[in-house]
């Protein structure tokens, strides 16, 4: 091999040592940071997966979220069902997890809808 391109290899191999070495301390961190309303906590199940917020998460991953964002044990988590979703399994599944996790009050959902009406009285004759 001639002399030149060992050198050029030895700088190129250096290069790549250091590289290699400034992601394993830097660059293959990562973290998520997920927001949400600890007093009003809600994982949806769809057919293509769990969320929480708008962010896809693992089903064991739930209990763990919960208690980073300091939901209390008691609170009401609401487990929102997509209409799109017929099989009961996961979100079951979910609850499970998340009663076992000490969290006592899971209970499922579908779409969130308020009405408010006003009635007149009658009117007397």
């Amino acid at each position: 091999m001639p002399n030149a391109l060992r050198k050029f290899l030895l700088s190129v191999r250096k290069l790549l040592i250091i590289v290699a070495l400034t992601l394993l301390a830097v660059g293959c961190q990562s973290e998520r940071v997920l927001s949400a309303d600890a007093r009003h906590p809600v994982f949806t199940v769809r057919p293509d997966g769990l969320l929480f917020g708008n962010t896809y998460i693992q089903l064991m991953e739930a209990p763990k979220i919960l208690d980073d964002i300091d939901v209390p044990k008691d609170r009401t988590i609401h487990i929102r069902l997509d209409p799109r979703v017929r099989d009961m399994r996961f979100a079951r599944t979910l609850m499970g997890v998340l009663g076992a996790s000490g969290y006592t009050r899971p209970v499922l959902v579908t779409e969130r809808h308020a009405e408010a009406f006003t009635v007149e009285p009658k009117k007397r004759k």
